[in-house]
C-alpha cells in the first residue's frame, strides 16, 4: 500500500473534516503479534484534538509520542486486529492523558495499515454524568436521595442474602417551626448543614444518610 492512499476520503476532505483523522501502519514483531504502531499522516483536526502537531508525529511510534497511554488502553491490540484481519471496529474509550471521551472508528485501507477517527464525546459523557448526579442527588443537599437508597438497599440485600441487615433511618423534629419562624432560606441552609455534619461522621464509602448497616451478628 502506498502511504498517499486515504482509504475512502480524498487529502482535501480530511483535512476539512471535524474529526480527528489518522492513517497508521502496525508494527508485527517476529511472531506477528502488534507491539506498536507508526503515524503515517494526520489532519488538522487531530493536532488540534491531540495538541500534537504533525511535523512532531509523522513517522513516529505511538509509545514514543504518547508514552504510558497503552497502560490503560488496549488500542495496539484493537488496531492490529484492524490491520491484520481487515475487520472495522467502533467503541468508546475514556483516556487520562488527553482527559477525553471519544468514539474511535477504525478500518484498514489496506494490508497492515489501518485509519482511525475520533470523534470528541467529552460533553455529551459531562452532560450525562449530571443527568445521573441529578436523578440520584437532591438538589439543596447534593446528598443522595431516595431512588438511590432504594437501589443502594436492593444491592445490599442481593449482595449480603445471608447477612443480617440493618437500616437506621435519622430525622429531624420541629423543623417545621424552623421553617414558620426563622423563613425558609434559613431552614435550607441548616438543612445543608446538617447533611454536612451527618456526612462527616460516617465512613468513607457510604453515601446515604439513611444508613444501610451490613455486618451485623
Amino acid at each position: 500500500m502506498k502511504t498517499s492512499s486515504y482509504g475512502f476520503f480524498s487529502k482535501a476532505i480530511i483535512n476539512k473534516m471535524l474529526n480527528a483523522y489518522a492513517l497508521h501502519r502496525i508494527l508485527l514483531d517476529e511472531n506477528g503479534k502488534p507491539y506498536d504502531y507508526e503515524f503515517i499522516d494526520v489532519n488538522p483536526s487531530f493536532e488540534k484534538f491531540t495538541g500534537i502537531s504533525k511535523e512532531e508525529i509523522i513517522g513516529k511510534r505511538y509509545k514514543e509520542i504518547i508514552k504510558g497511554i497503552e497502560e490503560e488502553t488496549n488500542w495496539i491490540d484493537v488496531y492490529g486486529k484492524v490491520a491484520i484481519t481487515g475487520e472495522p471496529v467502533s467503541f468508546e474509550s475514556y483516556t487520562s492523558y488527553f482527559d477525553k471521551w471519544v468514539v474511535v472508528s477504525a478500518y484498514s485501507p489496506g494490508k497492515e495499515y489501518f485509519i482511525t477517527v475520533f470523534s470528541d464525546i467529552s460533553d455529551l459523557k459531562r452532560n450525562e454524568a449530571e443527568l445521573r448526579k441529578n436523578a440520584y442527588h437532591d438538589s439543596l443537599t447534593e446528598l443522595p436521595n431516595r431512588l438511590a437508597l432504594f437501589e443502594d438497599f436492593g444491592r445490599h440485600i442481593s449482595t449480603f442474602p445471608e447477612k443480617n441487615i440493618a437500616l437506621f433511618f435519622i430525622d429531624s423534629d420541629n423543623f417545621k417551626f424552623i421553617n414558620d419562624t426563622m423563613g425558609h432560606s434559613i431552614g435550607d441552609i441548616l438543612i445543608k448543614k446538617m447533611g454536612e455534619k451527618l456526612t462527616s461522621l460516617f465512613e468513607e464509602g457510604h453515601n446515604n444518610i439513611c444508613r444501610v448497616f451490613t455486618r451485623l451478628n
